[in-house]
């Protein structure tokens, strides 16, 4: 996979001056030089060849290196998995508290620079087998991050099992990027910045990383191994902790039985129906929770849900409206047991919300 981040530079410069002749049968004349030059990809090894038509602006899932990764995405074997992100986390998945130094905003004089924190930290050995992934049986970990500098990360499985070795919180607690907290004897103690990607290998054979890329079978690796192209965007559903589904509003099919339409032209699509249609078992769902802001706002209990219905409007990028109250959702999590209060995570007075 490459792993040197492709950016768009955009270079301009421009130089106007202008001169007259005083003189009766005056001229003017003026001198314009703009020296603009067109946004161009920079080349990157293994970057994929773009189309001269995307030369000019090339949608974010189809650039190279790390500018592909917007979601956290985990993957196992090659399987989605879900995303790092606080509000869909896997109930019940309690943090590990630790008290951290935090930095704070500096105003002159005595002030301290930081200060202690009671921050959430989780493990990810924790995580995975709340979502249901054989940890004694991985073989390998693999943690891509990084931001200006793509980063890579192999973690042995032997490694990952011996606890507090890979961890992870959020940037803001609550909300923000996930970032990593590697052992000491991960990542060479140099653990990137931010998650980008996490591929998980229980039965597949892992890629080999030379010089900053992953080869599998001699071949160099462009995107997430097995799977191709990384998650990006949709509204999310989980049931029972892993993904099984995602809404896109470009991918919802235009002619369904799932889907209504009313005399303003919204269309509206039946959500259990569309769950059948992705191949999702219905007949054992409980209850759902909507997602919004990290936070699970609404309890939808299975009678209600049988009949429930959703609209993905255009206007609502990145969340659908969600039953006859159209509740704001950007995802879903799906339970065959009803969850416990005490399961759900309970948020401090100082933790912040956030999107």
């Amino acid at each position: 996979m490459g792993l040197r981040t492709a950016g768009i530079f955009i270079i301009s410069a421009a130089l106007a001056a202008c001169s007259s002749d005083k003189s009766d049968s005056a001229t003017a004349h003026s001198a314009n030089v703009a020296a603009t030059k067109k946004p161009s990809i920079a080349k990157d090894v293994g970057a994929p060849h773009l189309p001269a038509a995307q030369k000019k602006w090339v949608p974010k899932e189809f650039r190279a290196g790390m500018g592909r990764f917007k979601d956290p995405g985990i993957y196992v074997d090659g399987k989605p998995l879900g995303i790092l992100k606080f509000g869909e986390l896997p109930v019940p998945l309690p943090p590990s508290w630790r008290y951290e130094n935090a930095a704070v905003q500096f105003t002159g004089g005595q002030a301290p620079k930081k200060k202690i924190v009671h921050q959430r930290r989780y493990s990810f050995v924790k995580y995975l087998e709340a979502m249901h992934v054989d940890v004694a049986k991985i073989k390998e970990v693999h943690l891509y991050g990084g931001a200006k500098k793509a980063r890579a990360v192999v973690i042995e499985g032997s490694t990952l099992r011996k606890g507090g070795v890979f961890e992870f919180r959020f940037g803001s607690s609550t909300y923000g990027k996930a970032i990593p907290a590697c052992g000491p004897h991960v990542g060479d103690t140099n653990c990137p910045d931010n998650i980008r990607a996490i591929a998980v290998y229980v039965h597949k054979r892992p890629p080999k990383r030379k010089g900053g890329y992953f080869y599998l079978n001699g071949k160099r690796l462009d995107g997430i191994p097995y799977f191709g192209t990384p998650l990006r965007g949709g509204i999310r559903i989980y049931k029972d902790g892993p993904l099984v589904a995602m809404i896109k509003r470009r991918k919802l099919p235009k002619v369904s039985m799932h889907m209504t339409k009313t005399p303003d032209g919204v269309e509206h699509w039946h959500f259990f129906g569309w769950l059948q249609s992705q191949g999702v078992n219905t007949d054992s769902i409980k209850e759902a929770w909507l997602i919004h802001h990290n936070r699970r706002v609404r309890r939808i209990p299975r009678d209600k849900l049988i009949k429930a219905m959703f609209t993905a409007s255009a206007k609502k990028s990145g969340e659908i409206l969600f039953g006859d109250e159209k509740i704001p959702t950007k995802a879903i999590a799906l339970h065959s047991k009803p969850v416990k209060k005490e399961d759900l995570p309970v948020i401090e007075k100082n933790e912040q919300d956030g999107s």
